[in-house]
């Protein structure tokens, strides 16, 4: 008890006494309590009612290190936090793409939106190039409109030609039972729908598997042949022309079509198209270009809808679908340059080539070009550019401006006229492009060096008019029949050449034999001359005429004849060959009568002795073939020999 009373006294002496105030400082605290009340209610307002917040008060707070020299105090200094930055964003985004066109490659610029729900059913993005990987990034929920407009299994296999696994697996578990069942009929339909496009062997094969795989009434390929104002289907055997028909309208404007009735779209020409889009609802155009330039059309024609068995217009997804097969038959047949091949037909032009004449060459290209394009005629012809005349080769016939035709239309310029039946052109020429039933024609210029060819081929089998592909058979044929040409002409010189000294030398020999018979022996010379004449010219008999001042003397026989009624004397005023046919002969015959020979050909030349015309010789039934001028030097110069008196009688040159 003690010890408690102890510590009790103890506490009491530690605890400090509060000092007692005074009068004075009591007034002063209630004054400044007042001031401080006044402060606080004229403070503004908040809109809330509450009074700003106070700042708080900074303090600063120091941390001690306990060392042998003393306690040492430091400020603490908070460590600025680290901020995490990622340069990928976690959000899912959107592709978009400006334009779904395959032709050009920077028409792709990406740009990211934060949120893939609007940007896809915004209207005003329907074009979207939409592939199955950027599924990956979206709701399940918003995947099913997506299937039901955009074929992404079909563009994909187009862009990528093929379709991962893994990916599909991955997006068919995050989808609903319902949109699952459309997810594996997307894709089965058009993977079959790509696998049948892609074994078509040609650019209109298409017009049937459209046909096969989709509701549609009809679907047709619509080809243009270079520089032509025409557009022609082979599988509806139809020509159609570019400016008065909707189809050509389409064409030229170099857009795609999709639209209700025909009727009410521009271009539409009731005099052309009534025929071919009668009762029709829907229909889409879908030019198809090479190089930027318009060469074909895709028309598809009646969409139906099976459950109302009524025409309807094209929805969303089969237009993309048809957008994809333009762009696939536009990569395959008309982007990509064709492979050059050489057909094995041409290797039978070259057989015996060095013992062909160039005509024979001539007529084996022009079967070739009808069997490789069917067709009636092929002509060839070469152009003349300083004459502007062409000479066809097979029969070397020569026509002008006036009697050319359509040929000499396309002499005149680089691109190809083709023109199909019926059609009017202001070159045409009834006498040589209007001879067969089917009028048709397709004619281009080729050049080689300083040579220049013209090809015509005319009317189509089974065809109103040609197509391009005809026009490419002939592109890649006409370098083969240029070259051959000329190595067939250099063949032929060379032969000629040869041919023409081999002649010589034979003739050389003749005349050796006749000049040592001459001067060894005492024959006659007239049987002389005859012999010789006959081992040259392989002729009857022979003549020298000479011009008395009136008539021509044919020696060795006394009987004369005016000169201007047989063909010597022609050859001895004109200086040159001249030929007699019995047949065609407006000449008196009864000179032969008289010489008592059976003429059926005559031929005669002038007889030059020291560089002068004395007279002419004339042979009855000569080979003609055997007329060469050097033969007929050497016969002046025997003559001369033989008969010095013959020539020294005459006065002069007459």
């Amino acid at each position: 008890m003690k010890r408690n009373k102890r510590n009790s006294t103890k506490q009491k002496a530690s605890t400090p006494r509060r000092p007692k105030l005074t009068l004075n400082q009591i007034d002063f605290v209630l004054g400044e309590s007042q001031q401080s009340v006044k402060k606080v209610i004229s403070r503004p307002i908040t809109p809330r009612g509450r009074p700003p917040p106070r700042t708080p008060v900074s303090q600063k707070v120091y941390h001690t290190i306990s060392t042998r020299s003393g306690i040492l105090a430091f400020e603490n200094t908070p460590t600025p936090r680290k901020i995490r930055t990622s340069k990928i964003s976690r959000q899912p985004s959107v592709i978009e793409y400006s334009d779904d066109s395959f032709d050009h490659d920077d028409n792709n610029p990406c740009q990211s939106k934060e949120t893939a729900n609007e940007s896809f059913h915004n209207d005003s993005n329907e074009n979207l190039f939409l592939t199955l990987a950027l599924l990956k990034t979206m709701v399940p929920q918003r995947i099913a409109p997506l299937l039901e407009k955009t074929p992404l299994f079909f563009r994909t296999l187009f862009t990528e030609g093929k379709i991962d696994p893994e990916l599909v697996s991955s997006i068919s578990v995050r989808l609903l039972p319902t949109d699952l069942r459309r997810f594996v009929l997307n894709f089965s339909h058009e993977t079959n729908f790509y696998n049948s496009v892609s074994k078509c062997n040609e650019a209109h094969d298409i017009e049937q598997v459209l046909c096969n795989l989709l509701p549609i009434s009809r679907a047709t390929l619509w080809v243009r042949t270079e520089s032509s104002d025409y557009i022609f289907s082979k599988t509806l055997n139809e020509v159609l022309p570019i400016n008065r028909s909707i189809v050509g309208y389409c064409l030229m404007k170099r857009e795609d079509m999709i639209t209700g009735d025909p009727g009410d779209s521009p271009g539409f020409c009731i005099d052309v198209d009534m025929a071919l889009l009668r009762d029709t609802k829907s229909m889409i155009l879908l030019p198809i270009f090479s190089s930027n330039i318009p060469v074909a059309i895709l028309q598809v024609v009646g969409f139906y809808n099976k459950i109302a068995k009524t025409q309807v217009e094209f929805p969303k997804y089969y237009i993309e679908i048809l957008k994809i097969v333009r762009n696939i038959i536009q990569k395959r047949f008309y982007t990509v340059a064709p492979s050059r091949t050489v057909p094995s037909a041409v290797a039978k032009i070259f057989n015996e080539m060095e013992l062909t004449p160039f005509k024979k060459i001539v007529s084996r290209f022009s079967k070739l070009f009808q069997d490789l394009v069917p067709c009636d005629i092929c002509d060839i012809f070469e152009f003349d550019e300083r004459k502007k005349t062409l000479t066809r080769l097979s029969d070397s016939s020569v026509f002008d401006h006036e009697t050319g035709g359509i040929s000499f239309a396309a002499a005149l310029t680089t691109e190809p006229i083709s023109i199909p039946h019926a059609k009017k052109h202001q070159f045409f020429n009834p006498n040589i492009d209007g001879l067969l039933t089917n009028k048709s024609i397709l004619s281009k210029s080729y050049f080689d060096n300083r040579s220049h060819f013209v090809v015509t081929l005319r009317a189509k089998w089974k065809s109103p008019a040609f197509i391009p592909q005809d026009l490419d058979i002939v592109d890649e044929i006409a370098p083969l029949m240029m070259e051959t040409f000329r190595l067939s002409r250099w063949i032929t010189e060379k032969t000629m050449s040869d041919e023409s000294f081999k002649r010589q030398c034979h003739v050389i020999d003749i005349m050796n034999k006749t000049l040592n018979s001459f001067v060894t022996t005492h024959c006659d010379h007239w049987e002389l001359f005859k012999d010789f004449t006959h081992q040259l010219f392989d002729c009857e008999s022979c003549f020298i005429c000479i011009f008395d001042g009136q008539n021509m003397k044919y020696n060795p026989s006394n009987i004369s004849c005016p000169f201007d009624l047989c063909i010597s004397g022609e050859s001895y005023n004109y200086r040159e060959v001249r030929h007699l046919n019995a047949d065609e002969s407006t000449l008196d015959l009864s000179l032969y009568h008289e010489l008592g020979l059976k003429m059926n050909t005559a031929f005669a030349f002038p007889y030059r002795y020291f560089k002068r015309v004395v007279g002419a010789f004339e042979l009855i039934n000569p080979d003609q073939t055997l007329l060469d001028e050097f033969s007929q030097k050497m016969t002046s110069i025997v003559a001369s020999l033989l008969f010095p008196d013959l020539v020294l009688t005459m006065s002069g040159d007459c």
